[in-house]
């Protein structure tokens, strides 16, 4: 209704269309001894501070939503906005660098205490942002539970070594790891896996998983755990991952419905419209970016350093990954802008030139003369790096 999708209808018919055209290969299809993947849901409650914040970045994000149109500037601030919207519902810190209220981290703690400590598991633990492992590596060394840590500032050459560590050393418990560590690792002497925040895409969530759900893998259940605080946006991207991934298993494996209904979401209508466009600058007026935070290579229970035999390790090549999109989230993130970007565009010359053919028909019925010589060629560009309009006429008489 109204040029918006509402759901997908059919997927039966379109299943079979398909059937003929699409090979799969799952892996409960090949190896019938995979062991059972249980999920765990833990809603975390925000601190009042943190709601607040919370809050007011909602309103400023329905400001630009109540408007009629967007520009692509608009649509930076929003992205701005949804990303601090996440981010502090992992940590006030990520925001300001000064406080860290945070009940996740509260929540981490008895979980590791538990897994780790009590029971003795192995423990993959994600995160988005390297600020957030930095918090989570002191939480770790605060309960001396021995950890390696793999982001985008770890050399491709370099990480066999962390994984190795992992995998044969009995004391090493966490494998902490950015969505860097989310692609072709192997990480089966682990049997728990922990999302400390959710990835929008369903596709890196099962990547994840995938780590520790490999061939190899000896344990007959993986735990998965996943943190979501209560009414945020981290409610929202859930709801979307669960929408995405039941439209594909209809389609694909067959396993859904026939029927895949968004008004569900219509209460949540800002964020059907904006899902997936997360960027990486803060909201603030302001141009350099917060640095990110680093573990020092001194701290007790790290094992990085030893492991990589360095005394000190590059930090700086990790934030600068960040800033040009060299991991993988980056480069659906900016695969999604773009294609955004290019929407808006076309719309924006298309109404442009509507506009300019209107202008047209009234300077030839009230002059006898066009503005526009030629109506097959568009009048109006827009440039889609600045956005710059460029209008091309004729006034009358000249």
């Amino acid at each position: 209704g109204r040029n918006k999708v509402a759901g997908y209808k059919n997927l039966g018919e379109v299943r079979e269309k398909i059937k003929d055209l699409v090979i799969r290969r799952r892996k409960e299809d090949v190896f019938e001894s995979l062991p059972e993947v249980v999920t765990n849901v833990y809603r975390i409650v925000l601190a009042d501070k943190q709601y607040e914040i919370h809050r007011g970045y909602v309103m400023m994000l329905m400001m630009y939503l109540e408007k009629k149109f967007l520009t692509p500037m608009d649509l930076q601030e929003i992205q701005k906005i949804l990303l601090q919207m996440r981010m502090v519902c992992d940590s006030t810190y990520l925001i300001d660098r000064k406080t860290n209220l945070s009940p996740k981290l509260e929540e981490l703690k008895s979980v590791l205490k538990e897994l780790v400590i009590q029971n003795g598991r192995k423990v993959v633990l994600f995160s988005e942002w390297t600020t957030m492992t930095y918090l989570i590596g002191h939480l770790l060394s605060e309960l001396k539970i021995k950890f390696v840590e793999l982001t985008g500032k770890v050399p491709v050459e370099k990480r066999q070594k962390l994984i190795d560590e992992f995998n044969t050393n009995p004391e090493c418990m966490v494998f902490l790891s950015t969505d860097a560590g989310g692609v072709g690792l192997n990480l089966q002497a682990a049997d728990c896996v922990i999302n400390f925040e959710l990835p929008w895409n369903p596709a890196k969530l099962n990547q994840r998983i995938g780590r520790v759900n490999r061939i190899g893998q000896k344990s007959k259940t993986i735990n998965v755990v996943n943190f979501i605080s209560y009414d945020t946006i981290e409610e929202k991207v859930m709801a979307g991952i669960e929408l995405k991934q039941e439209l594909f298993s209809s389609v694909l494996d067959g396993t859904g419905v026939n029927e895949v209904d968004f008004s569900k979401e219509e209460k949540d209508k800002f964020v059907n419209r904006l899902r997936g466009m997360f960027g990486e600058k803060t909201v603030e007026e302001r141009s350099e970016r917060i640095p990110g935070e680093e573990l020092p290579c001194d701290m007790p229970e790290y094992l990085n350093p030893v492991v990589l035999n360095e005394d000190n390790i590059d930090i700086a090549a990790e934030e600068a990954i960040e800033e040009t999109g060299g991991t993988v989230e980056e480069e659906i993130k900016q695969a999604v802008e773009d294609e955004r970007k290019q929407i808006d565009h076309e719309r924006l010359e298309q109404a442009l030139d509507y506009g300019m053919k209107f202008l047209n028909t009234l300077s030839q019925m009230t002059t006898g003369k066009t503005l526009v010589e030629d109506e097959t060629k568009k009048s109006i560009t827009v440039d889609k790096d600045t956005g710059e309009v460029t209008l091309r006429f004729k006034l009358p008489g000249f």
